[in-house]
């Protein structure tokens, strides 16, 4: 697994966390990079109504140069169990899994993820949305992903695991 950096260049990364309840995977560099990357700050979170405009940031594939994009769209549902989520389409938009979403006031929305259903029978289209994951619940799951290691640390881990009985 590779970030894509802003430069064009790729540094090998690694998963080290997946919550299946939110359906992420949390991801970060094998080695630290020498400064530190930009990031959305997730402490700044909201929330939206039905019909709410919001906007979404994208990254457009290799034929396009992989240049940034950002697409205006409005929250179609809210949904509020088991989890709130936030029903959005990006039919007419392009936005792709993976995207940031965010209130015209600038604060994040959440990140859009697909989320599918278990209906016996059903087709896929019938069985699956893209919707937005709230910010905050990203930022809850991301405390449980574990402190960076260096190489020697994990080499040691491993060791003391492999002697537990």
């Amino acid at each position: 697994m590779k970030i894509l950096l802003n430069d064009g260049n790729e540094m090998p990364a690694e998963i080290v966390l997946r919550d299946k309840d939110l359906d992420l995977a949390f991801i970060r560099p094998k080695t630290p990079p020498a400064t530190p990357m930009p990031a959305v700050d997730l402490t700044k979170a909201t929330s939206a109504k039905v019909l709410e405009q919001i906007i979404t940031l994208n990254r457009l594939n290799n034929a396009s140069g992989r240049a940034y994009s950002a697409a205006a769209e409005r929250i179609l549902a809210v949904i509020r169990k088991p989890r709130t989520f936030y029903v959005h389409d990006p039919s007419n938009t392009g936005t792709a899994l993976g995207s940031p979403a965010f209130a015209l006031d600038g604060n994040i929305l959440g990140v859009v993820v697909m989320r599918t259903g278990s209906s016996p029978g059903s087709n896929y289209r019938e069985n699956a949305a893209s919707v937005i994951v709230p910010a905050e619940d990203i930022l809850k799951a991301s405390k449980q992903v574990p402190p960076f290691q260096n190489g020697a640390e994990k080499k040691a881990e491993g060791k003391d695991a492999k002697n537990q009985p």
